[in-house]
């Protein structure tokens, strides 16, 4: 077993023992015009992407998400992190295990579209068609939660004394597959089921990766008092 695989399996186990059940909904921002620059909140169904087809070799069905950027588009990396769905720069898009490294066989698309049908090489057999994820459902995930570090030495304990951070956020740990948020997409967590405290991202996310594959990611959160974020 490879690095990458034995760090990926440890972090996964890590989760079974220690992780939290937690509920993702992922927002976009919507200006109301030029002269309003008071953004509102609305659930993003363009940062997923449903597949579905039949008798499809690769089986690459299932939801995908917004999972950074790769050639200056968005890449969208399935539930369980087993392929990307990413633009080739030129004139495809192709869904393999890793981004800008093709399959064989290999699922492609050739528009600037991303949403359609999907072709397969000779090699595989079955028919696919993408979609936009409409309304967003909420996505559920594992992760790890834990209290900031107050060692003095720490870094978490320098961002409070900044006040970049405040002493009751948390550190969350997911899998490196999942979407974070971003500049243009806010997320809330729920941590818990079926109830349990809203939460979003600050300070952005960390990533810890092993011979460019990502294995898992860091995030500070904090708690939504009113439970809501703002312009929601």
């Amino acid at each position: 077993m490879s690095i990458v695989n034995n760090l990926q399996s440890g972090f996964a186990k890590m989760q079974d023992n220690f992780g939290k059940v937690c509920r993702f909904k992922y927002y976009s921002n919507t200006i109301g015009s030029v002269w309003d620059d008071e953004a509102t909140l609305s659930l993003s169904g363009a940062s997923v992407i449903l597949f579905s087809g039949t008798s499809n070799t690769p089986n690459i069905n299932g939801s995908y998400s917004i999972n950074g950027t790769f050639n200056g588009s968005n890449v969208y990396t399935r539930l369980d992190g087993q392929y990307n769905l990413w633009w080739n720069n030129t004139s495809t898009w192709i869904v393999s295990s890793k981004t800008g490294v093709p399959d064989t066989p290999q699922w492609f698309r050739i528009s600037t579209n991303n949403l359609g049908s999907y072709t397969v090489t000779t090699q595989g057999t079955g028919s696919v068609d993408a979609v936009q994820g409409g309304s967003n459902m909420p996505q559920w995930f594992s992760g790890i939660v834990l209290p900031l570090n107050s060692s003095k030495n720490s870094r978490d304990f320098e961002l409070v004394e900044q006040g970049k951070l405040a002493p009751n956020d948390q550190r969350l740990f997911v899998s490196g597959n999942i979407n974070l948020g971003g500049s243009d997409i806010q997320l809330k967590i729920q941590l818990g089921s079926p109830t349990g405290d809203q939460f979003t991202t600050i300070q952005g996310d960390v990533s810890y990766e092993a011979s460019d594959n990502t294995i898992f990611k860091k995030a500070f959160i904090r708690r939504l008092t009113n439970g809501s974020l703002v312009g929601e």
